[in-house]
C-alpha cells in the first residue's frame, strides 16, 4: 500500500482510493483510510518534483 501511495501521488494525485471487504477495513483505517461509499479513501501528501514532501 505503501508504494502505492508514493506512486500515486509523485503522479500528481491528491486521493487514493480502494475497495475494500468489510473484513479488512479496520486494516486501511489504521493506514489513515475513511469510508466513503464503498471505498476507503486517503488523502495524500503533496510532492514536490523530486518525490519529497
Amino acid at each position: 500500500i505503501a508504494k502505492a501511495e508514493k506512486i500515486a501521488s509523485k503522479s500528481g494525485a491528491d486521493t487514493i482510493a480502494v475497495i475494500s471487504g468489510i473484513g479488512v477495513r479496520g486494516y486501511y483505517k489504521k493506514l489513515g483510510y475513511k469510508i466513503r461509499e464503498t471505498y476507503m479513501v486517503k488523502k495524500l501528501p503533496r510532492q514536490n518534483r523530486r518525490g519529497k514532501t
